[in-house]
């Protein structure tokens, strides 16, 4: 299977890879970040998988930040939104995400254009052993 791509309007590149790893390349920069996985759950469905620290909040309205080029055009309606912190797993749909969420885009200091989804809108959990970390949970493509 070959990579999906997509360029948005500033040329930053986006890329979902055959195992279900997403990147980005920013236009200003040299290397590639990796954003998220696209994942199979246990119970045959898809999610947007993202891994980050809780103290990256954007705290200016409690929201998490999304890639807006990911959420709109790479993934599949009906995709479940994933953002795994240390302590806790957030999960809202891709519908309720483009519907609540709120644009905001760095462009002067060289971000893509995200959405910003406050946290009252997505479901919690909060994670109760180290041990057991929420990717045990799901299965990679």
């Amino acid at each position: 299977m070959e990579p999906i791509v997509r360029k948005d309007e500033q040329g930053n590149e986006f890329r979902l890879e055959d195992n279900g790893e997403m990147f980005l390349n920013i236009t200003k920069e040299k290397k590639k970040r990796k954003i998220g996985a696209l994942i199979k759950q246990q119970d045959g469905t898809f999610a947007y998988h993202k891994r980050v620290k809780e103290k990256h909040i954007f705290r200016a309205n409690k929201s998490w930040g999304l890639n807006w080029q990911v959420i709109k055009e790479v993934l599949p309606d009906g995709v479940e939104i994933i953002v795994e912190t240390e302590k806790r797993l957030y999960k809202i749909g891709k519908a309720e995400a483009l519907e609540k969420g709120e644009f905001l885009w760095f462009k002067s200091v060289g971000f893509e254009k995200q959405i910003f989804v406050p946290i009252k809108y997505w479901t919690v959990y909060k994670l109760t052993s180290v041990k057991q970390p929420a990717k045990k949970v799901f299965r990679r493509l």
